[in-house]
């Protein structure tokens, strides 16, 4: 089988898939090449039988983060805005997956191993290891980091040498701002806002939702929220700026608890790796401030800052809280 790869290389040249031999694997499937005297990584788009090209080099399989749709909208943005290949295709992933190594973020982790406590009566005249081993067999295992800062790095490594403690590599998440919630109180929607949401649930569509800072948007989007997720799907919630995140992401995991991933810059490689996981895995169905697959409401909060010459219409709280973009009124 041969397979046209976009290397991650970004420059006007390479811009063009390469033919690599290689298994019958997915499109979007990540791949690590030979290119040049270097080694990296590339993006399956396409396959085909043969190629024009004698003794080609051989793509090795790592896993596939990118689905066919994902490469449809691809290949319209690289069409529509002018853009390179593995620009658009980097947009798509998180930079932990343009490395070859693991993305996953692993500490190690210690437990005791059997039998420890009978191996702990040798102890006797080493009470920092007794202790260390102790505290271990009661918590049934803790990270090494953790265990030498207790008990210090001597006393630890003793008990991996001695064969009483095993250690083991696990993947710790990083959820950004995991402390950041509040308690979700119960709000029934006014008649306007019951009647917005009703019409954003009637049909697709965009939409756009009128009213002042405090004059109850939020609980709109919430509403439109839990009704698409109870069909199944996924929602999308931007934010005008970052700034604004944790305010909406603390309302959001109020309401809807570990569905919520949040990803933007201000995120360090591990953390977006993690968020983007879990959105692909299905165990995080709402984004803030990012796009991923089987999506159905996508809402964006707006910031007003109206002041005197603020139109009346914008003033009102909600009386008119919905119109159709074929209505839709010039902004100010």
């Amino acid at each position: 089988m041969v397979l046209e790869v976009i290397v991650d290389i970004s420059t006007a040249e390479i811009d063009r898939p390469f033919d690599y031999e290689g298994d019958d694997i997915p499109v979007g499937s990540r791949v690590a090449v030979p290119f040049g005297p270097r080694r990296k990584i590339g993006f399956v788009i396409g396959k085909k039988q043969a190629s024009e090209f004698p003794s080609l080099k051989r793509a090795e399989y790592i896993d596939t983060p990118v689905d066919e749709k994902q490469l449809e909208l691809a290949a319209f943005m690289r069409k529509a805005y002018n853009l390179r290949y593995i620009d658009v295709l980097r947009l798509l992933v998180p930079s932990k997956l343009r490395e070859e190594k693991d993305p996953e973020y692993k500490r190690i982790y210690l437990t005791p191993a059997e039998g420890a406590d009978a191996g702990a009566e040798n102890l006797s005249r080493a009470p920092k290891q007794a202790e260390a081993l102790s505290y271990l067999a009661k918590k049934g295992g803790e990270f090494l980091s953790v265990m030498q800062s207790k008990f210090g790095a001597a006393a630890v490594r003793a008990l991996r040498d001695k064969g009483l403690a095993l250690e083991s590599e696990v993947h710790e998440e990083k959820r950004p701002r995991s402390a950041l919630g509040r308690n979700a109180s119960t709000v029934r929607l006014t008649p306007a806002q019951q009647a917005a949401a009703d019409a954003v649930m009637s049909r697709p569509g965009a939409y756009l939702l009128h009213g002042v800072t405090g004059s109850g948007k939020t609980e709109v989007y919430l509403s439109v929220i839990a009704r698409t997720l109870a069909a199944g799907r996924g929602a999308i919630m931007l934010v005008p700026e970052i700034s604004l995140t944790p305010q909406m992401l603390g309302i959001f995991r109020a309401r809807f608890g570990d569905e919520v991933a949040v990803l933007h810059s201000g995120l360090n490689a591990a953390e977006r790796y993690d968020e983007w996981k879990r959105l692909r895995e299905g165990r995080a169905r709402i984004a803030l401030g990012a796009a991923f697959r089987r999506v159905r409401a996508h809402k964006r909060a707006r910031r007003h800052n109206h002041g005197r010459g603020a139109r009346p219409k914008l003033q009102q709280r909600l009386q008119s809280p919905l119109q159709h973009p074929r209505g839709r009124p010039r902004e100010e």
